[in-house]
């Protein structure tokens, strides 16, 4: 595949250091490259697609419920601000009242949300409170910290932190999931599908980067139902290790596929033979 757009066009933000308090749509919107985007060069194909804007990943129920929880926890302003809870009685939208009610979140510009979820948001909560980890979140940490750079790599990058708290130089990751998986094999799958190691490893890069130092990292796993379990789990430094070795092997496949222009999928030089026994 070969690229259409510019290549000095992909990553032009000029920002640099820790920002609090950036809006998320704002951090977005900056031309940076976020480690999303980085895992994705296992595929190039895949990251030209989502960098250039062809293709984009559509978002789901488990995403937005992922998001709803994050402003939930780290910013319950905001999350006020965004979100209004139907009262029951208000909940079919043909009545008077349900009619009334959707009219005036809609004027306020706020997303309904209904009083199960607004249960589902507290269960979840209350699991994660009950962890060692919560500590961290009651402490006067640093929620949702957006952080740049421009020499960490090649290419002006960035990435945005759920909770560091800088007394202990402790970084909280939230991660929602389905029943079942806080658990360790849960935990470990998910860290193998969705590189949780390699997100670790370059949070931590660019955090160093700005002078702010990381010596703990906790993923604090909360499941979205059955029992809403909850789990606080590390990786180990073997982990970090191989995690920071994929990073710069995708961070060098990247810098080709710049060069030469050529975006590669999982079977561009032909068919494949695959021996699963």
């Amino acid at each position: 595949m070969r690229l259409m757009t510019p290549t000095c066009n992909l990553f032009d933000s000029d920002k640099e250091g820790a920002v609090y308090g950036m809006p998320e749509q704002e951090y977005r919107q900056e031309r940076a490259l976020s480690t999303s985007e980085l895992k994705i060069m296992k595929n190039p194909s895949e990251f030209y697609k989502q960098v250039t804007g062809r293709l984009r990943r559509e978002s789901t129920p488990s995403m937005e419920l992922g998001t709803m929880f994050h402003s939930y926890i780290l910013e319950p302003d905001r999350f006020h601000e965004t979100y209004a809870v139907c009262p029951d009685e208000c909940a079919d939208g043909r009545t008077k009242e349900g009619k009334a009610w959707r009219a005036k979140v809609k004027e306020l510009g706020q997303k309904p949300i209904s009083e199960a979820q607004q249960r589902q948001l507290n269960n979840m909560k209350e699991s994660i409170m009950q962890e060692e980890a919560w500590k961290f979140l009651e402490d006067d940490p640093v929620t949702e910290l957006s952080v740049f750079s421009q020499d960490a790599w090649p290419y002006p990058s960035k990435c945005r932190i759920d909770c560091y708290h800088p007394h202990s130089e402790t970084v909280v990751d939230i991660k929602t999931c389905a029943p079942g998986k806080a658990s360790k094999k849960g935990f470990f799958y998910s860290v193998r599908d969705y590189q949780y190691a390699l997100q670790q490893w370059n949070y931590i890069h660019l955090m160093r980067e700005q002078g702010l130092p990381v010596k703990r990292w906790i993923w604090l796993f909360v499941e979205t139902g059955g029992y809403y379990s909850a789990a606080s789990w590390m990786l180990s430094k073997e982990s970090m290790v191989r995690a920071g070795q994929t990073v710069h092997e995708y961070m060098t496949k990247l810098t080709h596929c710049l060069d030469e222009d050529h975006w590669p999928s999982y079977t561009s030089e032909g068919i494949q033979t695959v021996d699963v026994f």
